[in-house]
């Protein structure tokens, strides 16, 4: 089945649940949730809106709820999204070689999906990766930190 999204990332208006001071991190185990739904859950909302603001802890966290719900198919999809979030988190912490080899990691666990995944504009997302990889590779600054820009395609999950 399609599942459409709203649009949260560059240049788009985040949700009113998620700005503002009253956001609050609440995490659970698990999110009682029909498995096609988890790409519309608040949750992977606030998750894309905190990498996109270099939370990157709080992201981690986040995606991680999601992958403990998600079905077998979106499971990779969701641990690439939280290795992802806990590379640059390394990275901000100043342990380049674990960011490298998270980083590593999480591009091969992306690497199995279409184009256009969750909303998100994988090949975007992982050329952006690879760019960060060799940075981190080389001991030289990223170009730019990736965001997160969720797209609505009928050719998402």
């Amino acid at each position: 089945a399609s599942v459409g999204m709203t649009g949260v990332g560059i240049g788009v208006v985040i949700p009113s649940e998620v700005e503002g001071p009253a956001f609050q991190f609440v995490t659970t185990a698990m999110i009682d949730l029909p498995n096609h739904r988890l790409f519309n859950h608040v949750t992977f909302q606030r998750a894309i809106a905190e990498f996109n603001r270099a939370h990157f802890f709080e992201a981690h966290e986040l995606f991680e709820d999601l992958w403990r719900s998600a079905p077998g198919e979106q499971k990779l999809f969701f641990q690439g999204l939280v290795q992802m979030s806990v590379a640059f988190h390394h990275h901000s912490q100043g342990n380049l070689m674990g960011a490298e080899s998270v980083l590593k990691r999480a591009l091969r666990n992306l690497s199995g999906y279409p184009d256009h995944f969750g909303g998100i504009e994988l090949t975007r997302l992982r050329q952006s990766l690879q760019e960060c990889v060799q940075a981190f590779t080389e001991n030289t600054p990223p170009p730019s930190l990736p965001q997160l820009k969720v797209t609505k395609t009928s050719k998402d999950v």
